[in-house]
């Protein structure tokens, strides 16, 4: 079975909403951190784009990722990827980044980098992304791993 979904631009309020809270309750619930910390500046930035698949029925947010622009020219960088906990390793995390991968070849972007919690390095790796290596140990608990992929 092929698992077909829409994955657009976030744009409303109340999409806004959802997608914060599901990055919340998947990012940073578990690790006793604030609220406010599943968002920053780079939301508000026109160079940014969040890219979301939201319940036909209840407009919750089931995935999102955003990209943005990176330190290096023609490269991106993926930030805030999440899935719905009781929809993981159905599929909805490859469609998100098979999207954002779309969105961002459009906008220009040639490469993309992110920083992989290890137990999202399997869907990573199936995309086509290299892992370069170890990034850092977040809150002295979650290890993150630098990887990157041309588009």
């Amino acid at each position: 079975m092929t698992l077909t979904i829409e994955i657009k631009p976030v744009e409303s309020l109340a999409e806004w909403a959802a997608v914060i809270s599901l990055r919340y309750e998947v990012l940073r619930k578990d690790w006793d951190q604030p609220f406010h910390s599943a968002c920053d500046a780079s939301d508000q930035t026109s160079s940014s784009q969040t890219l979301a698949h939201f319940h036909p029925e209840n407009g919750e947010a089931i995935c999102t990722a955003r990209f943005q622009p990176y330190n290096l020219e023609k490269w991106a960088q993926v930030r805030y990827v999440a899935v719905q906990k009781s929809m993981q390793s159905k599929g909805y995390g490859m469609l998100v980044m098979e999207a954002i991968h779309i969105h961002a070849k459009a906008a220009g972007y040639t490469h993309i980098y992110l920083e992989a919690r290890d137990t999202a390095l399997p869907l990573y790796r199936k995309l086509g992304y290299t892992v370069i290596g170890f990034h850092d140990l977040r809150l002295g608990l979650i290890p993150h791993y630098s990887c990157e992929i041309e588009l």
